[in-house]
């Protein structure tokens, strides 16, 4: 996944301190995400890039959405959701 690969970008340290995956395929959805336990980053101040971007339009191709939030407690999450009945027609 995007965020699994922009992680050791932005991150400060030479190596990762603490990242969870969490992957859900409920009865409506399919809802993947990644959250890590980093310094965060801020949009306006951000290396200007497509990853960002590019994972938008690959969710939006295959019908789902991406949402990218900065954490309270540092770091930041990336959610991943698509409608089941897309998970099953795509054979995701």
């Amino acid at each position: 996944m995007g965020s699994l690969n922009q992680e050791p970008k932005t991150a400060s340290a030479a190596f990762l301190i603490h990242v969870e995956v969490r992957f859900d395929l409920g009865p409506d959805s399919l809802e993947l995400e990644v959250e890590d336990r980093g310094k965060g980053f801020s949009a306006e101040n951000s290396q200007r890039g497509i990853g960002l971007v590019a994972m938008r339009e690959r969710a939006e191709i295959i019908g789902g959405t991406l949402a990218i939030s900065p954490q309270p407690q540092g770091g930041t999450k990336v959610r991943l959701q698509i409608p089941r009945i897309k998970v099953d027609a795509n054979g995701a």
